[in-house]
């Protein structure tokens, strides 16, 4: 009898938490803190389907509401620009430098921003693809020009799994 208690008890707990609705939230900012707007994120499902998509402002806050309970759902931040994106002969001056080891990088979003072609090793060849790309020579990227970051991760990502127990009102992206 005690065993059947403890189950069902359970069981309403679990399809009550199942049953409630969260709201999943932050602000995207860069590096230094400043907020990222103009762009766009998309809510997934289980599935990989796009169930919400929205705009970000130019305080770069996104609110997703009234989500399920118990359920993972994917962030995808997209932002479209320009190749260029603000880099300049500086960016290759600071890779220079950190290659050289006269000045390393300090922060895991200075190391990925200068890995141009993604290999997870900083090389002589980022630096050529940055010169491509500054004078002209080089119409596309290898990969997407906005890099972003989880609270607290290190590498870079395009999709963010949450599964929602209660409201994240702070999932602020990098």
């Amino acid at each position: 009898m005690r065993t059947y208690f403890v189950l069902i008890v359970a069981y309403c707990c679990a399809s009550s938490l199942i049953a409630q609705t969260f709201t999943l939230g932050g602000v995207i900012r860069d590096a230094a803190g400043e907020a990222i707007g103009s762009m766009t994120v998309n809510l997934l499902d289980e599935n990989g389907a796009t169930i919400a998509s929205q705009a970000v402002g130019c305080d770069g806050v996104y609110q997703f509401e009234t989500l399920t309970g118990g359920t993972a759902y994917t962030l995808q931040p997209v932002k479209d620009g320009n190749i260029l994106n603000g880099v300049s002969t500086f960016d290759l001056v600071l890779t220079s430098r950190h290659l050289l080891g006269a000045q390393e990088f300090t922060t895991p979003y200075q190391f990925h921003a200068a890995d141009f072609n993604g290999s997870g090793h900083l090389s002589v060849l980022d630096i050529l693809y940055y010169r491509y790309m500054i004078v002209g020579l080089l119409g596309e990227l290898p990969g997407s020009n906005w890099l972003f970051f989880a609270p607290d991760a290190s590498t870079p990502s395009d999709e963010f799994t949450v599964t929602l127990f209660n409201d994240m009102l702070q999932y602020d992206l990098i």
